[in-house]
């Protein structure tokens, strides 16, 4: 089915994207080491969150940061969900106790032109990230198996669609519950059936992607059991 194919493939280029933020991120962190390394706490641990790029879009160096007023600053922190009284008074405290790091023109101008950079890379792949999880959320919620997938126990909005794409929409590509549990993994073939029946069935194999997406979200067999039986009798 064409819809399974484009959530399959919404849920690969998401994948990939995800991981792209963790070199620019290190480059970002290592650039505000040498030039602004406040904005390290006063950001949060993850740098391509949209908190910590639009705060870095907003004051690129420290310079920019202290002709802020306070309460700027705080409700900037506010606009983005960060509303802590103890966490926003010590980011204040922060800045109000900090000296910039160094006045040296040249270092202050190469390294904020490189945060603006990195940021706006960040920002991008926010954008297309977002794009990703909507199409997957379209296109998963017009599929008749979505309320199957959706109802098992641990799959939120990130599993029941992974789930549903690796298993896929056609049920008659399985016999019977068992192979279901089979391709999953959760009750292979005994060692004598192996040995016996060289080479093993392809449709009886286990299946890479449902195994990794098993392992990754760490579902239980009694979740599988429950995939197997309800999406073979529906």
């Amino acid at each position: 089915m064409e819809s399974v194919r484009t959530l399959a493939l919404a849920l690969e280029g998401r994948r990939k994207l995800v991981n792209l933020p963790t070199d620019l991120t290190n480059r970002l962190k290592s650039n505000l080491k040498g030039c602004y390394p406040q904005a390290l706490e006063l950001t949060g641990a993850n740098l391509h969150e949209p908190l910590s790029t639009a705060f870095l879009a907003k004051w690129p160096t420290f310079q920019d940061l202290i002709k802020a007023r306070p309460q700027s600053v705080r409700s900037f922190y506010y606009a983005h969900n960060s509303r802590g009284e103890s966490v926003i008074k010590r980011r204040l405290e922060i800045i109000h106790a900090s000296t910039a790091l160094t006045h040296d023109q040249p270092v202050l101008q190469v390294g904020s032109m490189m945060t603006r950079t990195l940021v706006g890379q960040l920002k991008v792949l926010q954008k297309n990230i977002l794009k990703h999880d909507q199409l997957i959320a379209q296109t998963f919620q017009a599929l008749p198996e979505a309320k199957i997938f959706s109802s098992f126990p641990g799959a939120g909005a990130a599993l029941a669609p992974r789930l549903l794409a690796a298993f896929g929409s056609d049920r008659s590509r399985y016999k019977d519950a068992p192979q279901i549990q089979k391709y999953s993994g959760i009750a292979p073939h005994p060692v004598s059936f192996i040995l016996t029946q060289p080479p093993f069935p392809a449709s009886f194999q286990l299946s890479a992607p449902v195994s990794s997406i098993l392992a990754q979200c760490g579902v239980k067999q009694m979740i599988l059991n429950r995939i197997a039986l309800i999406f073979f009798l529906q």
